[in-house]
């Protein structure tokens, strides 16, 4: 087994972790000793819950209107 791979491993995602939590206590207005761990952990959960996601447009029907006003838009003659 290869020690060193699994250490450098661990070191690498401490300190991953380490730059995140230091980014997300700048991000709240707080030092990095002040960012209490619970919320850290708030703002994991909030960045890897999945934002609600918008209805898609209904498609027009054949022809219709590249707008959603349902009035017609009425152009005057060129005459």
């Amino acid at each position: 087994m290869n020690y060193f791979s699994i250490g450098f491993g661990a070191a690498a995602i401490a300190a991953v972790i380490a730059v995140d939590y230091v980014n997300q206590a700048g991000a709240a207005g707080q030092a990095p000793g002040a960012f209490a761990a619970t919320a850290y952990l708030a703002t994991y959960r909030a960045r890897a819950t999945p934002a609600p996601v918008e209805p898609a447009p209904q498609a027009r029907p054949e022809g219709g209107a590249p707008h959603s006003n349902p009035v017609a838009i009425v152009q005057p003659d060129a005459a």
